[in-house]
């Protein structure tokens, strides 16, 4: 399992109009284009991860804005994200898998002292809406499940 590279500032939802989008407030510093879950006494988002010790597997989404500790954290879920993430090395219909590194994804399932969790699918997007109306190829982007 590795860790899938990030550039968090270029990561948002590929369409306000296509993607279930919430808001919650952060229980602690959270990083635009990395995973959250609900923390099961606060209520509030932290970063979730697939180690089975600390429970915080149940993720809801994908940040979509960087915050600090009881602000708001804008996430989308389900929804399509568009850039930020290096998805070179993963082929379309790919599965994403929520790391043990907190608020990772990674390119396969967490090995021992993990839990598998699928959190999104590697899908292709024509860019025709970024050219001018002629497709050119397919863009790779995360499908948030």
């Amino acid at each position: 399992m590795a860790d899938i590279d990030v550039t968090p500032e270029k990561v948002g939802a590929w369409s306000d109009k296509r993607q279930d989008i919430f808001s919650g407030l952060a229980g602690g510093e959270i990083t635009q284009g990395y995973f959250v879950a609900f923390d099961g006494t606060s209520g509030k988002l932290v970063l979730a991860d697939a180690t089975t010790t600390n429970g915080l597997y149940d993720s809801v989404g994908m940040a979509l804005n960087s915050t600090l500790e009881n602000q708001a954290v804008d996430y989308v879920a389900p929804g399509i994200v568009d850039g930020g993430f290096d998805l070179s090395g993963l082929d379309y219909g790919a599965r994403v898998y929520l790391s043990m590194t907190p608020g990772r994804i990674a390119d396969a399932p967490p090995g021992v002292g993990g839990t598998e969790v699928i959190v999104g699918h590697v899908i292709g997007l024509s860019d025709r809406s970024i050219a001018d109306g002629k497709p050119t190829k397919a863009l790779k982007l995360v499908q948030v499940v």
